[in-house]
């Protein structure tokens, strides 16, 4: 009996405590509502140019975009130099920066990509108290 009521004393006190809007934690918090990237994009003479639309609501303070390239058996071959560093599973990561977004709830840019191939543009938010993550993929061909 005693054990039961500590089993169902520890169960309880490891429940996730409500989170009061009434905190700065709950204050804080970060929704991303559109990571938006068109799916296919051609691949004109040189490079692909592909428009990136990220939208969220609450106050974030860095946009953390991480863009990795796929690597597939059925990709074409790769041209540019692989570093191992940059290599995480059968992502590779080709481009990375972290942006300032105090005040604004909408980032909007281009990508250039010179490579064909499947990507995912990942997209981290950040401020004190809360840390999201979406991503988005699209194929250049």
């Amino acid at each position: 009996m005693v054990k039961f009521l500590l089993l169902i004393v520890f169960l309880v006190s490891c429940q996730p405590a409500s989170l009061s809007p009434h905190t700065k934690r709950g204050q804080a918090k970060i929704n991303i509502e559109k990571v938006q990237t068109p799916y296919h994009i051609q691949h004109i003479v040189t490079e692909g140019v592909v428009p990136l639309i990220v939208k969220w609501s609450g106050p974030a303070n860095k946009l953390i975009l991480h863009v990795e390239y796929i690597i597939r058996p059925t990709s074409p071959r790769v041209r540019f130099p692989i570093y191992q560093q940059n290599i995480l599973g059968n992502y590779y990561t080709v481009y990375r920066d972290l942006y300032d977004v105090n005040d604004i709830n909408i980032f909007e840019g281009t990508l250039s990509v010179f490579e064909k191939g499947d990507y995912r543009v990942k997209v981290f938010l950040a401020n004190d108290y809360w840390y999201v993550t979406s991503s988005s993929r699209f194929k250049i061909y």
